[in-house]
Formats: C-alpha cells, sequence, structure tokens
C-alpha cells in the first residue's frame, strides 16, 4: 500500500511538472510572437518637399503599407528652405526636386541606394527609360536616389495661328521663326532661356561641361555662346515682328491640357541653332548635324533614404515599393513635376499629360526625348539656385539696357566664383565632377 501511495505521488509529480513546463513554452512561444510583431511595427517618416498633390497621394497610401509591412506611414510635406537651412535630417526617406542631389551628397545627408534594392525584380531597372537610368539616376559611381519621373524642355505652342506659321515656315534654326520665352512656372526663367539659345550653339563635342571648367570651376557663361545667346535675347525683346512665332518652354507635365479650353497646346522639341561655337578651335561653324535639343534636371522627384534614419532596412523596403510597379506610376501622376519614366508605363501617358487632350505626337516625341543618349542636365550641385538666380539678374539687367550682354555676364561670372569660393571651390568642383560622372576629383 505504502509502496502504491508512493508510486502515485511521483506519477503526479512528474505530470505536474510536465504541465509546467508546457505552459513555461507556449508562454516564451508568446513572448517571441510579440516580439516579432513589435519588430515589424516600424513608423517611418517620409517628408515631401513642396509638393502638396504627392504629399496627399502618399498619404492615401498609408493604409495599403500598413498592411503589407505592419507598420506606420508618417508624411510630411515640409518648405524647402527648412531642409536646405536644418542640420540634419529630420526623416526616413525623403522625396524632392532632383537639382537638389548634389547638395544633400556634398552634406552627407543620404545613403546610397543598396545593390539588392536596384537589382530587385520588382524595380525593374532594364525597364526605366534610358536617359531616367544612364544620366539622371548616377551621381558620380554611385546612386543616391529613385526616380518618380523627370520632364524635358519642351516648347509648347498655345495658339491655332502660331500652328499653322510653324508648318507653312518649316523652321530649322532657333533663330529662324522663333521667338523664345520661358513659361513663368519655371524657376529663374530668365536664366532657362538664356541656357536654351546659348547651349543650342555650343558644339557637341563642347556641350556636357558648359557652364564650367570641370577642372577649375572657372565659370564659362561669359563666354562667346552666352554673349551672343544673351544679345540674342536682347534683340528679340526689341522686336515685335508678327511674323516670329511665340513659343514657351515648359518642364511641367500638365502643360498640354488647358484647364478653361479645349484646344490642347502641342509640345515639340527645341530646335537647334545654326551656328555653333568650337571652344577647342575658338571659331564659330555652321551646325553640320542639326538635332533637336534635349534638357533635363528643371524639373523632376527622386526619393532618397536619409542616413538620420534608424530604420534604414525599413526605410529601403519602402523606398523599393514607391519606386516599383503600380505604386510607382500612380504616385508619380500625382505630381505636376514629373513624366513617366518607364517603358511599361508609355501606355498611360495621358494621365501625365492632362488627359484626353493630349495626342499621340506628344507621347511620342516625350518619350523619343527621354530614350536619347545624352541630354544636357542641370548640374546638381551646391547653390544651384542661387547660380541661377544671379544668371536671371544679369539677363534682366542686359534686357533693360543697364548693361552690355558682355558686361552682364562677366558680372555674373564674378559672382560665381564667389559662390564657389564660400562654398568651397574643391567641394563645388568634386560635386561638378560628380555630376558629369568624372568621380571624385584628383589632387
Amino acid at each position: 500500500m505504502t509502496q502504491r501511495i508512493a508510486h502515485l505521488l511521483f506519477l503526479s509529480s512528474v505530470l505536474l511538472f510536465s504541465l509546467g513546463c508546457k505552459k513555461e513554452l507556449q508562454s516564451t512561444g508568446q513572448k517571441r510572437d510579440n516580439s516579432t510583431s513589435q519588430r515589424t511595427q516600424v513608423e517611418l517618416v517620409v517628408q515631401i518637399i513642396e509638393d502638396p498633390h504627392l504629399a496627399a497621394g502618399l498619404s492615401n497610401l498609408r493604409g495599403e503599407w500598413t498592411e503589407r509591412s505592419g507598420g506606420q506611414l508618417v508624411v510630411e510635406e515640409v518648405a524647402l528652405k527648412d531642409v536646405l537651412s536644418a542640420d540634419r535630417l529630420q526623416a526616413d526617406l525623403i522625396i524632392y526636386p532632383s537639382r537638389f542631389l548634389g547638395t544633400l551628397v556634398a552634406r552627407n545627408a543620404l545613403r546610397t541606394v543598396r545593390s539588392s534594392v536596384l537589382s530587385s525584380d520588382s524595380f525593374a531597372i532594364a525597364d526605366l527609360l534610358p536617359l531616367v537610368r544612364n544620366r539622371l539616376m548616377p551621381f558620380g559611381d554611385q546612386v543616391y536616389a529613385l526616380p518618380l519621373g523627370e520632364p524635358p524642355l519642351m516648347i509648347a505652342l498655345s495658339a491655332a495661328e502660331a500652328i499653322e506659321g510653324l508648318r507653312n515656315s518649316q523652321p530649322q534654326f532657333m533663330e529662324d521663326n522663333f521667338d523664345l520665352k520661358a513659361s513663368r512656372r519655371i524657376e529663374n526663367a530668365a536664366a532657362v532661356e538664356l541656357l536654351v539659345l546659348a547651349i543650342g550653339k555650343i558644339s557637341l563635342t563642347s556641350r556636357r561641361a558648359v557652364l564650367f571648367d570641370p577642372e577649375t570651376m572657372q565659370p564659362r557663361i561669359d563666354s562667346p555662346p552666352f554673349v551672343r545667346a544673351l544679345e540674342r535675347l536682347i534683340s528679340l525683346r526689341k522686336q515685335m515682328s508678327e511674323k516670329r512665332i511665340p513659343i514657351s518652354l515648359m518642364s511641367s507635365n500638365r502643360v498640354v491640357a488647358q484647364e478653361k479650353s479645349s484646344q490642347s497646346k502641342p509640345l515639340l522639341p527645341i530646335p537647334p541653332a545654326g551656328e555653333v561655337y568650337d571652344y577647342a578651335r575658338d571659331t564659330w561653324e555652321q551646325n553640320q548635324k542639326p538635332r533637336s535639343l534635349i534638357f533635363m534636371g528643371f524639373s523632376g522627384r527622386v526619393m532618397s533614404v536619409t542616413r538620420t534614419s534608424r530604420n534604414a532596412a525599413s526605410a529601403f523596403q519602402l523606398l523599393q515599393w514607391l519606386a516599383s510597379g503600380e505604386i510607382s506610376t500612380h504616385l508619380s501622376q500625382k505630381s505636376s513635376a514629373t513624366m513617366w519614366y518607364r517603358s511599361s508605363q508609355t501606355g498611360q501617358a495621358l494621365l501625365w499629360l492632362g488627359g484626353q487632350n493630349a495626342d499621340q505626337g506628344v507621347r511620342e516625341e516625350i518619350t523619343r526625348q527621354l530614350s536619347a543618349e545624352d541630354c544636357f542636365l542641370l548640374p546638381r550641385i551646391p547653390a544651384i539656385d542661387s547660380y541661377l538666380q544671379i544668371l536671371a539678374k544679369a539677363v534682366d539687367r542686359a534686357q533693360a539696357g543697364d548693361l552690355t550682354a558682355e558686361q552682364a555676364l562677366v558680372s555674373a561670372a564674378e559672382q560665381w566664383e564667389a559662390i564657389t569660393e564660400e562654398r568651397h571651390r574643391d567641394r563645388q568642383r568634386a560635386a561638378y565632377r560628380k555630376h558629369l560622372g568624372y568621380g571624385e576629383f584628383e589632387k
């Protein structure tokens, strides 16, 4: 009897111990699940520089991101001046005008895009149109940002009479019939007018590094092509000929459709100049191979993961998601500063161009330009807006008759030199060479 009682007591203790272990294991397992859940519930802050429609579009994707990742998305629209003056970025990911890429890289504010993102099937880098993939994405030998679209500069004819005049005259060169005037939607419009005319007057072999000498950072805006271009602008403003065709330079993707009219605005490529300047020979010569000009970098939006992000892994997941598939197409269309940038998006071009008023010719021309091998890309260097503001004022002073074209540009070049010195010449030179694809400057 005593033995049986002892045996029963032993079995009871084993059973209780076993149950206790199971409860402990279950409890431990539950804690592990909670821990995993907590790690995935990351809050990411995305700052968007001065683009309310893009900010609204991203805000509408917050629920989908939460369902996908388990994390939270905070979307903030911020002013450019606040970002440029801040000591550090207060965000995990930032969406900004592409011309400020070099500014943020120089501040060491951005992480390079992970190779796993660039090579992912979802991002599909081969689907990007060539200029976007080969010129806009690289900065030096690295990629710091993924695109949301970059419109090329185009000329827009706004009146039926102008269209008919264009068909009748069929001008071959910019000087033939065009009275160039940039849209006021373009920042520093007077400077952009000058750049388009001047760069069109430079031979193809000299056209890439036209604003600065890449070895010394000496400005080239007081060289013969720029002087002649400014003299041309002064002359055009004095002429009121009815034979000339008024055109506007446009960089917005909404210029095709007019809000108050059913009449569309045909967009055309920028025609070349009849004569071009060869810096190596210091001579003017006939343009033997005239071709339309492609200008990029005056609009556009890109996305980057910041160095201040404490959730870089999640931020790169978000970056890849926003730059891929239907999400990227949907988001890009929300901004008026973007354009389709993938081959797979060309069938939806109307959604960027304002709807039914866009014609097939416009879609084909923009796709052709974005599929080109090269273009003039506005230098993505620190203080680029300051350089352009000075150039715009020089154009205004020359057109007002306060200075000759040469005097105005010499003065602007001196002010450019002052900016370069203030920003440290070696740093500006390194940024410019990165922009050109030369890599770091070798001292």
